[in-house]
């Protein structure tokens, strides 16, 4: 097949160096459920009868010709494979009229795109436990919804078909990794002693005309407890990372907080599990950090969904997107990855701060061998190797004069 393209390109090029051809275009479409051996047309528009061939027939790539096929005498179009939009929404082929002006035809097939996949939840049941005193506006994450068809009949909406009393709840939605991601959102005051469980039957329709379905059954059960849901700090979070990043290094660091006390405002964090491949590139640590759990591939852009979930009866969740841009690949030498242990989390010592407390933690991110670590530019820190090779603890030894007893002075600024 390789031989025979080459063979045809080269007498194609030979055309082109001895003639000035008139070059036109042609365009065809194709439902994308067209049977094998559909006649998608003619080249001249017409049937042709020839006994010899009427044109040389060059496909661009070799993938085509897998899909269509032309008869060189008669100039008929015909499918010889099944054809997905999804997977390839467009053809070229290139044709050279063999006699008379050796006209050259540039023909494209558009494959027509047809609404042969309906929407699907992730999960077809889910059950919320919210708190009678839920504040207007409360989100709960729904399961993700995916539809195998382009974005015209991809999941354009979505519905509370039955089960919503007095519209106490709506739903929102947003696109992440051009997916829509649904919220179930609280519309109106609840309360339990009016109505302690609500059925709903939530339905996901495409653009198609009519649209296809998916139905998601949704228990939400209400109870007097936990009235606060955590609140991100920010709604989405960005952060940009070399694309050669360690594995396990720390990426960015998100915040929710809770207006609750006790259990109910403790908080706890988790990357929400949807088909996208980016859930299996991060993992995030109970505190909010995320981290590299596998390479990155450079220019690539990850949208992760976040859901911040408090340790109230029952638990209160909220969500955040957090977009991590790849940047490309640079070399640079082993970082270090310092983890300040103080209350600021961040290079600023109290003033109440004694000698030989820890106040950071440095790890290493490749060792080599007689790899040692020196601190330069202060004495008031001193670096202590722990039963891990690559992992330093930094100690505060001292702050030359500036220390009365074993006390930092706030107003003896010292910066190093």
């Amino acid at each position: 097949m390789k031989i025979q393209t080459k063979k045809k390109m080269k007498i194609l090029l030979f055309f082109f160096s001895i003639i000035q051809a008139t070059v036109c275009l042609t365009r065809f479409t194709v439902p994308e459920s067209a049977q094998i051996g559909f006649r998608i047309g003619w080249i001249s528009g017409k049937q042709e009868e020839s006994v010899a061939p009427k044109y040389f027939v060059v496909f661009p790539d070799e993938q085509t010709s897998k899909f269509l096929k032309v008869d060189e005498r008669s100039g008929e179009i015909s499918t010889i494979a099944h054809l997905d939009y999804e997977k390839r929404s467009k053809f070229e082929i290139v044709a050279v009229r063999v006699e008379e002006s050796g006209e050259t035809i540039d023909i494209l097939v558009d494959v027509d795109d047809e609404n042969d996949n309906a929407p699907s939840f992730a999960d077809s049941n889910v059950k919320f436990e919210i708190s009678e005193f839920a504040q207007l506006g409360t989100s709960f994450a729904l399961p993700t919804v995916s539809d195998g068809d382009g974005p015209k009949f991809d999941v354009h909406r979505f519905v509370i078909l039955q089960g919503n009393v007095n519209n106490v709840f709506k739903i929102t939605a947003r696109k992440v990794n051009e997916q829509l991601q649904a919220d179930l959102v609280v519309n109106g005051q609840l309360d339990r002693e009016f109505r302690d469980k609500y059925e709903l039957l939530i339905e996901a329709q495409d653009g198609g005309k009519p649209a296809k379905t998916g139905q998601l059954r949704c228990s939400i059960e209400i109870v007097d407890a936990n009235d606060n849901a955590p609140v991100f700090t920010r709604s989405r979070y960005t952060a940009s990372v070399s694309a050669n990043v360690s594995i396990g290094s720390n990426i960015i660091t998100v915040q929710a907080t809770d207006a609750d006390i006790g259990e109910n405002s403790r908080i706890s964090y988790e990357i929400k599990k949807t088909s996208s491949p980016s859930n299996s590139n991060f993992a995030i640590s109970p505190s909010g950090v995320i981290t590299t759990t596998s390479g990155l591939l450079p220019a690539s852009t990850h949208d992760v969904i976040v859901v911040a979930s408090d340790h109230g009866n029952p638990p209160l969740s909220s969500s955040a997107v957090v977009t991590i841009s790849v940047m490309g690949s640079t070399l640079a030498s082993p970082p270090l990855d310092i983890i300040w242990l103080v209350e600021s989390n961040s290079a600023h010592l109290p003033e109440n701060t004694t000698l030989g407390s820890i106040v950071a933690r440095v790890s290493i991110a490749q060792m080599y061998r007689d790899t040692k670590l020196r601190l330069l530019g202060t004495s008031s820190l001193c670096p202590q190797q722990t039963d891990q090779s690559h992992v330093y603890l930094l100690l505060l030894c001292g702050i030359w004069l500036f220390l009365s007893g074993k006390t930092i002075f706030r107003d003896k600024k010292l910066e190093f």
